[in-house]
């Protein structure tokens, strides 16, 4: 399998409580979706770990792996990226994407100007950020309907409205 099988659905935050739980920041709109994995795949190896317990807690998943038994264990894992393979991704509806779909991206002005390329996606807080990056400076553009008003997956491209440019021209 290659990188572009996987779908990065968290990333390890560290040990939860002296059983050897981890807490998972879940990168998803869909928290609970992590009740029903059997495994994890921690990157960059995608190294298959066993799924033994999942439960809520706040704003994070925690997560219970067989095998890992210490807090100390979890420390080992360190914060990597938690994967599963792309076929077990969630079937989204007509308008929503997923976020690593967005890289590599060309990103427009509406009027058409071309800005550069997606390179990264930051996880906010409040929403989502675009990193475009084009002529030797990165722009950064809020992940929202208002900043973005059209995606098209097909053609790779995103349209950013002109108000969310102000400070960079």
């Amino acid at each position: 399998m290659t990188q572009s099988d996987w779908m990065v659905v968290g990333r390890v935050a560290g040990p939860f409580g002296i059983h050897g739980e981890l807490k998972v920041e879940p990168y998803t709109d869909e928290p609970d979706r992590f009740l029903s994995f059997a495994a994890l795949y921690l990157e960059p190896w995608y190294r298959r770990l066993q799924v033994d317990l999942v439960r809520r807690h706040k704003k994070v998943v925690v997560v219970k792996l067989v095998g890992i038994d210490t807090p100390e264990a979890v420390r080992e894992l360190g914060t990597f990226d938690v994967s599963i393979p792309r076929t077990d991704a969630l079937t989204l509806a007509e308008g929503q994407y997923f976020l690593e779909d967005m890289l590599g991206m060309t990103a427009v002005t509406e009027k058409g100007q071309v800005l550069g390329r997606v390179a990264d996606v930051l996880r906010t807080g409040a929403n989502d950020v675009f990193v475009v990056r084009g002529d030797g400076i990165d722009v950064l553009i809020p992940g929202t309907r208002e900043a973005v008003p059209r995606i098209d997956m097909k053609g790779r491209t995103l349209a950013i409205a002109e108000w969310a440019l102000q400070p960079y021209q």
